[in-house]
C-alpha cells in the first residue's frame, strides 16, 4: 500500500515545476531576443555611407579615363590614405602584364591623401580593354582597384 504524499512534498514539487516552465520560457526569449535578423531598409529608404576607417587603407578613384589612342598617356587620379606607400600594375588585353620600371610604377602624392598617375601607351601597344591594377597602403594592410581603359 503506498503513503499519501506530505503537503510539504507536494509545495516542493509543485515549486520546482514551476521553476523549470518559468526557465524554459526565460531561455526562449533570451534565445529569440539575441539571434533575430537584422531589418533592412526598404528600397524606397536611404541608407547612409559607413565613415572610412581612418586605419584601413582605401582608394577611391575621382573618375574613369576616356579612351586613349596608342601613343597617348593614361592619367589616374585617386584618393587614399595619407599614409598609404602606392603602385600601380599594367596588364594587357590577353592579361599579360606590363613591366614597368620601379618609378615608373609610383603615383605622385599631389595633395594629402590624392594622387596622380600619369603612363604613356606604347604606340605599337594592343587596341582593347587594358586594367590598371592600384595598390595602395602597407604589406599588412594593401587595398586594390581594377581601373579598365580603353585603347584604340
Amino acid at each position: 500500500m503506498s503513503r499519501p504524499r506530505s503537503h510539504t512534498s507536494t509545495i516542493a514539487l509543485t515549486l520546482l515545476s514551476t521553476l523549470v516552465v518559468v526557465m524554459a520560457f526565460y531561455i526562449l526569449f533570451r534565445y529569440t531576443a539575441t539571434n533575430k535578423m537584422p531589418v533592412t531598409p526598404s528600397t524606397g529608404e536611404q541608407t547612409a555611407v559607413p565613415p572610412v576607417d581612418p586605419g584601413r587603407a582605401f582608394i577611391r578613384l575621382a573618375g574613369a579615363p576616356a579612351p586613349i589612342e596608342k601613343g597617348g598617356s593614361l592619367t589616374l587620379v585617386f584618393d587614399s590614405n595619407e599614409w598609404s606607400v602606392c603602385a600601380v600594375d599594367i596588364y594587357k588585353p590577353d592579361e599579360t602584364s606590363v613591366i614597368l620600371t620601379k618609378e615608373a610604377s609610383k603615383p605622385k602624392q599631389v595633395a594629402p591623401g590624392r594622387f596622380s598617375w600619369t603612363w604613356q601607351v606604347p604606340a605599337d601597344g594592343v587596341a582593347g580593354k587594358w586594367i590598371a591594377r592600384l595598390l595602395c597602403g602597407t604589406a599588412d594592410n594593401l587595398a586594390t582597384v581594377d581601373q579598365t581603359f580603353e585603347v584604340r
